[in-house]
């Protein structure tokens, strides 16, 4: 007799039995009854177990692991677990397509094409299981058990994919002639969650005819449902149970840790080729772009940042619908417009000191969600330029990003980079990982020790420019991207090649500075360490009562005292160095000083005290500048009687005295050139490089002139230009493109083009002149962030020239005549720093003498001109990142790695565990999924402890092992994992916690509790905002309409009652803006040797 014939005389003798009541524990809800207990109690005298169920996971199994006893030691074939496993998507369930009154037809058909790869499904939804687990030991044992008990032929597993399983029964057919089969029918999943954590309700029934019905439905479905067995074997066994080769996890690792670049399509066009390393870098460029709202792309001078700024414009326009705009330097204003219309972008460009003088200017672009700021280290501080710029991106909906090009991302210190970072995206900068919990001012001040960088502090920083920035020097780019054509080095384009010309770093053309100074340089040196600069310190003069913290007015003259503190050093700094630039420069600086010093004297004289904010500006623009400067002053806010003024106008007499007696001692400004040895030295170098284009770099406007008159008068027939801050853009423009026409695409015929082109530092950033064959830097160095620049206008990829010469003048004297050049180029450091004295510890990095640096520099070490001293910026691709690229390049190599499931663990040694885990985040916008992001964490497990690492130490020390012998994996490694694992759970609840304030969030509530005041609208406006609080307090918020109507208040100008009418429609509406972190994982580990 079949099982069904039987089933069907069962049922038909029990039609007239009484029901029979409901035991205890018939009703399992995992409340009062916990299906565990039942499945323990009854698996180990079981004889066959048929389960079906819509998800399995391999941690609900290792619950049950140890109670297939009976059918484990059974040899009758027939006693097995048969599992049938249903696909199951995210995709939306009948129920729920029907709740949202779509047609039946409709239904059946979204439903049924979700399981066409039903066996696929499964296969992923294994994989997943597996991923997922803590890798505990007691997870091992469970995996292991499973295949085994495969091997054995004690578990089949099936797929049923005709269509969607709904169904969970588990039917046991026991070892018991009095009860020969129970079934446990009803919610529960073969989960954790199923059989043990969750309110499920369940039926057990003892009752045979049940059971048998139970398993006839149960046959029926599994001889229409697909084998699986050998293939769940098969993808257990190849899981992270299965130990690894240690270069196989390193290998893992560094492909997932720095992403798939290769997905991303940069798509050339005929007028914007580029090379190899530029595709690299904008792949690289956009997926920070997307990932943390903006990049720094930093490579060192003359690699071409400009086209790459230009390809990320072209590819946001062209993908996302972008609009930018560019923000430069005044003189590169035609360069960027002629890009983009030679590249077919539609983009506005400013220049930078135009937003800063206008603070409205910036309103006018509020359409721009993409910004390029090249040159950006000029945003490093917090000028007016810098505020507006600030202010405007603050203004931004969240989705905007900002492009910063530069390569010299720091000049004065960390908080450069902390100051343009703060442009980014206020909300999506905070996805680097790196930062935690904490916002930018946080992280860079636990960097600091009384505020000085730690080397621990040095690392953070680099750990987080890694999430945003992007620097390769020449020396990388050569090493891994470029060929070799004898000793240059070249990169392909199309049929040509592009050469890197060789540098040479010449030795120093030496001058005498006594012939120039006729033998009062030292006295004059002397003079410039004895001055007081009174007039540069009214803090000195102020009277004690006033420095009483107890004063009325303390807090106003205490102000006074510390805000002017730093000009005595700049002053000193700008006197020696005009000193050493030009006699003629000089020359003007001190008339300026000593006419400056007078003119705030007589003001004294007249009971005025002139300092304040107007006084201030115009101070520094006449000590930085060498042009006269005459000051309107304006009424002063301080009081006569706060200041020793006798002492004060007695100390600023001497000063002007001094200033007057250096002046007696330079020669008839009429003679400057006659026995000025500086300017005949040059000359000479210039006959003998004759019909070589030469760049001449000053940063002084008045030695610019003064050099560019000399040669005019001196060198008939040649074609000298020379550029300053004073010429107009236009005629900048015209005498570049004189030096060099091809490059900057004009049309000047041999007759019309320059030979020599004198220029201060405005053409040292951003400007193309590699028709140059020699850069001659005409003023002493202090640091050598500035010749970088200057180099890089002629030391560019594609140059014609085999070598560029870099020329720097070194002052000497007839004392310094017997030492070596470094013991010279030391003196004159030592020498700089006694007559700055003690101001030499207020000076922003930028005018500090570098004193290892210059050595270098006049010592002829090429390597100086690839980099900045500042360590920080090391964030040159790393090892794994390069090997990660090679990886991607093979693509055999590439698919064995990525076949490689996630978890995967090895060991070299019994030392630490380094552990990687990750989880997945979700950000959704009115329940829509909009972006998925990784939540990852990385650590080092050792005894009982554990620390945090960052990913590129993590990568750097499996890189170390991973070429070193596997060992075998003991039972201590689960352990420690574990550790791990737990720390990780605990990150994860502790990032679920944290609340971030949208920015669009902060502007409304502003707005209504601004409204709240008002007699008509207050009332309503009261209303709303515990809404809006609300939303704060738990992240979620109307975003889209809320920024929708932002952009409506910024181009319409809406009044508060309109306003207020848009936010009451907008909170009648449920919407919601939310983030999820998902289960989390272990992607790789590794025990250390």
């Amino acid at each position: 007799m079949s099982l069904r014939e039987y089933a069907h005389r069962v049922t038909n003798k029990s039609k007239n039995i009484s029901h029979t009541i409901l035991s205890n524990e018939s009703v399992i809800d995992n409340e009062n009854v916990i299906l565990l207990d039942q499945l323990k109690q009854h698996l180990p005298n079981t004889n066959r177990a048929s389960i079906a169920v819509g998800y399995f996971f391999i941690s609900g199994f290792a619950e049950i692991m140890n109670s297939f006893s009976n059918i484990e030691s059974s040899n009758n074939p027939n006693h097995v677990i048969r599992l049938l496993i249903s696909p199951t998507t995210n995709k939306l369930t009948a129920e729920a397509l029907l709740a949202s009154n779509e047609s039946l037809e409709y239904v059946q058909r979204k439903t049924s094409s979700s399981i066409k790869n039903g066996r696929e499904i499964v296969i992923q939804q294994v994989r997943n299981s597996l991923g997922h687990m803590p890798q505990s030991q007691k997870d091992q044992e469970a995996v292991t058990k499973l295949i085994n008990l495969v091997r054995k032929k004690k578990l089949q597993i099936r797929v049923y994919a005709k269509e969607r399983l709904h169904a969970k029964a588990y039917i046991f057919e026991l070892d018991n002639h009095q009860l020969p089969r129970m079934s446990i029918v009803g919610s529960s999943n073969l989960s954790i969650s199923g059989i043990r954590e969750n309110t499920e309700l369940n039926l057990r029934t003892n009752v045979d005819n049940d059971s048998v019905k139970l398993l006839a439905w149960f046959d029926r479905h599994w001889e229409e449902s697909e084998e699986f067995t050998e293939e769940m074997a098969s993808i257990m066994d190849d899981s992270w149970v299965k130990s690894r080769m240690p270069q196989e996890v390193y290998q893992k690792a560094a492909l997932h840790e720095h992403g798939t670049l290769d997905e991303i399509e940069v798509e050339e066009s005929e007028h914007l080729k580029l090379f190899d390393f530029q595709k690299m870098a904008v792949k690289n460029a956009l997926s920070k772009i997307n990932e943390y709202g903006g990049v720094i792309v930093a490579d060192v001078v003359g690699t071409g940042k400009s086209y790459i700024g230009s390809m990320l414009l072209k590819h946001l326009q062209e993908k996302n619908r972008s609009k930018p705009l560019i923000i430069c330097p005044p003189h590169l204003i035609g360069m960027w417009k002629e890009y983009m219309r030679e590249f077919g972008v539609n983009a506005d460009v400013l220049s930078r000191h135009k937003i800063g003088m206008d603070d409205n200017l910036l309103k006018q672009y509020t359409n721009c969600d993409v910004v390029l700021v090249d040159e950006s280290h000029n945003f490093r501080n917090k000028n007016n330029a810098y505020n507006a710029l600030y202010s405007f991106m603050e203004q931004q909906p969240d989705d905007s990003c900002i492009i910063m090009l530069t390569a010299t991302p720091i000049s004065n210190g960390v908080d450069d980079l902390k100051n343009q970072l703060k442009l980014f995206p206020a909300d999506t900068i905070l996805n680097i990982p790196a930062l935690g919990n904490m916002n930018l001012d946080e992280y860079f001040k636990g960097a600091e020790q009384q505020h000085h960088l730690t080397p621990e502090g040095e690392e953070k920083i680099r750990e987080l420019l890694r999430h945003v920035l992007i620097r390769r020097t020449r020396k990388h780019i050569q090493d891994n991207y470029a060929k070799k054509d004898g000793d240059r080095y070249y990169l392909e384009s199309e049929s040509e090649r592009k050469y890197f010309p060789k540098r040479r770093l010449d030795n120093p053309q030496e001058y005498d500075i006594d012939m120039v100074y006729q033998n009062a340089f030292e006295r004059i040196q002397e003079y410039v360490a004895s001055l007081k600069l009174a007039r540069y310190t009214p803090g000195k003069y102020i009277r004690e009562e006033y420095q009483d913290t107890t004063h009325p007015q303390y807090k106003k003259y205490n102000e006074l005292a510390t805000s002017m503190n730093s000009l005595t050093g700049i002053v000193r700094t700008t006197l020696l160095k005009r000193m050493e630039s030009s006699i003629a420069a000089f020359y003007s600086s001190v008339k300026n000083f000593a006419k400056g010093s007078d003119k705030f004297l007589d003001y004294l004289k007249d009971g005025i005290v002139p300092i304040g904010k107007d006084y201030q500006d115009s101070i520094y623009k006449s000590i930085m500048s060498d042009v006269d400067i005459d000051y309107e002053l304006g009424q002063s806010v301080y009081d006569m009687e706060a200041f020793y003024v006798d002492q004060w106008k007695a100390d600023i007499i001497n000063d002007i005295a001094i200033f007057e007696s250096m002046l007696k001692l330079l020669p008839n400004e009429k003679k400057f050139h006659k026995y000025d040895d500086k300017l005949h030295v040059l000359h000479g170098i210039l006959e003998s490089r004759s019909g070589q284009k030469i760049l001449l770099f000053t940063e002084s406007l008045k030695t610019a002139v003064y050099v560019y008159d000399y040669l005019e008068k001196n060198m008939p027939g040649t074609k000298i230009g020379h550029i300053d801050s004073l010429k107009s853009p236009r005629t900048k423009k015209t005498l570049v493109n004189r030096f060099d026409p091809i490059n900057n695409n004009a049309s000047i015929p041999p007759e019309g083009q320059l030979d020599i082109l004198i220029s201060t530092d405005v053409l040292s950033e951003g400007v193309n002149l590699q028709a140059g064959r020699i850069v001659i830097n005409y003023d002493f160095h202090w640091n050598p962030v500035r010749l970088i620049q200057r180099v890089g206008r002629i030391d560019r990829i594609g140059s014609e020239h085999h070598t560029v010469d870099v020329i720097n003048f070194l002052p000497t004297s007839k004392i310094e005549q017997h030492l070596g050049l470094k013991e010279r180029v030391a003196n004159k450091i030592e020498t700089i720093r006694k007559i700055i004295g003690h101001d030499q510890k207020i000076l922003e990095e930028s005018e500090k003498i570098d004193k290892n640096a210059v050595i270098d520099i006049y010592s002829g070490q090429d390597s100086v001109l690839d980099d900045t001293p500042d360590g920080i910026l090391d964030v040159i691709q790393t090892a794994s990142e390069l090997d990660a690229e090679k990886i991607r390049g093979d693509d055999k190599l590439k698919e064995k790695i990525e076949s490689l499931p996630l978890g995967i663990r090895s060991a070299t040694g019994s030392g630490r565990l380094l552990v990687a885990c990750e989880a997945d985040e979700k950000i959704l916008l009115d329940d829509d999924i909009i972006k998925t992001k990784t939540f990852r964490r990385y650590y080092s497990v050792e005894d009982d402890n554990i620390t945090k690492m960052t990913a590129s130490l993590f990568l750097k020390y499996l890189g170390y092992d991973s070429k070193k012998n596997k060992i075998q994996i003991d039972s201590s490694y689960g352990n420690m994992l574990n550790y791990a694992w737990r720390a990780f759970t605990r990150d994860v609840k502790d990032e679920q916690a944290r609340k971030q304030t949208s920015k669009i969030q902060k502007y409304f509530e502003r707005k209504l509790r601004d409204m709240a005041e008002d007699r008509l609208l207050g009332r309503r406006a009261k209303v709303l905002i515990p809404k809006i609080t609300q939303m704060i307090v738990t992240n979620r918020q109307p975003y889209r309409s809320l920024s929708h109507l932002r952009k409506k208040i910024n181009k319409d100008g809406l009044d508060d009652r309109a306003i207020l009418e848009q936010l009451e429609s907008i909170f009648k509406k449920a919407y919601g803006y939310s983030r999820e972190i998902g289960r989390p994982r272990i992607l790789y580990s590794m025990r250390m040797h």
